[in-house]
C-alpha cells in the first residue's frame, strides 16, 4: 500500500482536518489562540432572575436540610463577582468569587430561620463564595475543551462535581464562548460569554436541576477586564463593603490543586 501525499494517493486527511492530526500543539493557546481573549482578570456584575415568576431573584430562608440554601438569605438579585481565568498548558482554570450583599430589612423582619453559619446576622452580614470550573484539551484537536469538574458554588456545598464526558467548553466564533456542563441525574448548566471588544463581554447562564425538574437559576451579567492589582483590591474592598465575615472570605490569591 502506498502512502497519502504520494503520486498515487490523495493528500493526507490530517493536513486539512485536525481531528486526524497525529501531532499538534499540546497547549490551549497553541491549538486556538482565541482562548486568550477569555483569560485574565475580570470584574463581573451579575443579575439573577426568578426562573418561575420573572423579576429579580429574591432572598429566601436557610433550610438546614438543604445545604445549598445557605446561599439564599442575602440580597441575591444583584451580585458582584471577580473572575480569574488562566490557561496553563493544556488546562483552563476558571476560578471565580461571588459576593452577595446583606439581606434587605423587610426580608429579615418577615421570616425566621436558623443561621446558616455561626455569627450570621440577617441584614447585617454579607456572603462570598468560591466557584471553580476546570477543563482541558481533548483528543478532537480542534481547540475545544472537555470539562473535568466543578467546585464551590457550581456544585453542592462540600462536594466536587465530576462532569460527564459530554461536558464541553467551545469557541463558537471569534468573540463567543459556550460552556455546557452536565451531571447525569443531577443538573445541566449552560453558560455563554460574548465579547464586544477585547475588554468587555456579556454573560448569560441557565442552570437546571434534574431532580427538581426545573430551572433553578437564570442569570445575566457584564464582564470588564481589570488588572491583577485591581482584582486583588476589588476582593478586599468588596469583602469590606458587603460586610463578609472573616470565616467566609475566600483565599486570595486563589490557588488550585487540580
Amino acid at each position: 500500500m502506498g502512502a497519502c501525499n504520494s503520486l498515487l494517493f490523495e493528500d493526507c486527511v490530517s493536513e486539512t482536518d485536525p481531528h486526524f492530526a497525529a501531532k499538534g500543539p499540546s497547549d490551549i493557546l497553541g491549538q486556538d489562540g482565541r482562548w486568550g481573549k477569555l483569560t485574565g482578570f475580570f470584574r463581573v456584575d451579575v443579575k439573577s432572575f426568578d426562573p418561575v415568576n420573572g423579576g429579580g431573584e429574591k432572598p429566601s430562608p436557610y433550610n438546614p436540610e438543604v445545604p445549598a440554601t445557605a446561599r439564599s438569605p442575602y440580597d441575591s438579585g444583584v451580585r458582584s463577582a471577580y473572575y480569574n481565568h488562566t490557561a496553563v498548558g493544556s488546562r483552563l482554570l476558571l476560578n471565580r468569587i461571588y459576593f452577595a450583599r446583606p439581606a434587605p430589612e423587610e426580608f429579615c423582619a418577615a421570616v425566621t430561620f436558623p443561621p446558616p453559619f455561626e455569627g450570621y446576622d440577617c441584614g447585617v452580614t454579607g456572603h462570598s463564595e468560591f466557584a471553580g470550573i476546570y477543563a482541558a484539551l481533548n483528543h478532537e484537536n480542534d481547540g475545544s475543551l472537555s470539562i473535568a469538574r466543578a467546585t464551590g458554588r457550581y456544585s453542592t456545598p462540600g462536594e466536587v462535581f465530576d462532569a460527564d464526558v459530554e461536558s464541553l467548553f467551545k469557541i463558537t466564533d471569534d468573540n463567543s464562548f459556550e460552556l455546557n456542563f452536565q451531571k447525569e441525574g443531577s443538573f445541566s448548566s449552560v453558560q455563554s460569554i460574548v465579547f464586544f471588544d477585547d475588554d468587555t463581554a456579556s454573560l448569560s447562564a441557565v442552570h437546571t436541576s434534574i431532580p427538581r425538574k426545573g430551572i433553578t437559576t437564570v442569570a445575566a451579567g457584564t464582564l470588564t477586564r481589570i488588572t491583577e492589582d485591581e482584582f486583588l483590591k476589588g476582593l478586599e474592598d468588596t469583602n469590606d463593603e458587603f460586610n463578609v465575615p472573616e470565616e467566609l472570605r475566600v483565599q486570595s490569591p486563589m490557588t488550585s490543586d487540580v
